[in-house]
């Protein structure tokens, strides 16, 4: 296994795992739509990308350019999507349209094309598990539902316990604890990973979910809605 197709390859996250997997000897080709909300109008890759990536410009909503990207390739790393729960709220279909019918067509292509792949990677997102887990002193651990609207209105951030309605303290969070997606960005993580499992485990594909919690530093965007508190420690 030695060529690697990285979907979203151009991205923060993207552009890490292709200098890694340069590093380790493995061949990269980046498949990248170069969203101009992060790469500006111009739609050229950045100069940060490593020079032995192999770098094609396309949608991994569109079956010819995903066919194209996929030829020759040994395994899959699949990060294509939009960042930014607040924006996921109002761009709702962009957002359904790119994590969720990219995955679709991505699948589609390996399964109708009878792709043999040694490794298909998926990417997901803590945003799955809506607010973690949290335990209250008197009723033990509970997995709390959406705050409400009129304690936040009222500068009460804590998450409170559905019995007694005492503040509760946050704990780590079991990957097999009940999902609970809590925006439209949450939902789109949790049905690609539906979307993968669903088809890739009949055909025998191995694969991978991850879910990643939080990420900053070198090649990060500021050019989305995020938290007022992110840009300073990109800037740090």
């Amino acid at each position: 296994m030695n060529k690697i197709l990285i979907t979203g390859g151009a991205g923060f996250i993207g552009s890490h795992t292709a200098d890694k997997l340069i590093e380790l000897g493995y061949q990269v080709r980046v498949l990248d739509i170069l969203d101009p909300q992060i790469h500006g109008s111009s739609r050229q890759f950045p100069d940060y990308m490593h020079p032995q990536v192999e770098c094609i410009h396309g949608d991994v909503c569109c079956i010819e350019d995903v066919s194209a990207a996929l030829d020759g390739m040994d395994a899959v790393m699949h990060l294509a999507a939009l960042t930014g729960v607040g924006q996921s709220m109002y761009d709702m279909q962009h957002y359904v349209q790119t994590a969720d019918s990219g995955t679709a067509t991505l699948l589609e292509v390996i399964i109708k094309n009878k792709i043999k792949l040694k490794r298909f990677v998926l990417s997901s997102s803590r945003a799955v598990y809506g607010e973690g887990t949290h335990v209250c002193q008197q009723h033990g651990q509970f997995h709390p539902k959406t705050r409400k609207r009129e304690n936040m209105q009222q500068g009460f951030f804590d998450v409170y316990c559905p019995k007694c309605n005492q503040s509760s303290r946050s704990l780590a969070t079991a990957e097999d604890r009940p999902l609970h997606p809590m925006s439209v960005y949450a939902w789109t993580k949790n049905i690609r990973k539906i979307y993968a499992c669903m088809r890739l485990k009949p055909f025998l594909y191995p694969s991978l979910c991850y879910d990643i919690l939080m990420f900053m530093g070198l090649a990060n965007h500021c050019k989305i809605p995020i938290p007022a508190w992110f840009p300073f420690f990109i800037h740090a």
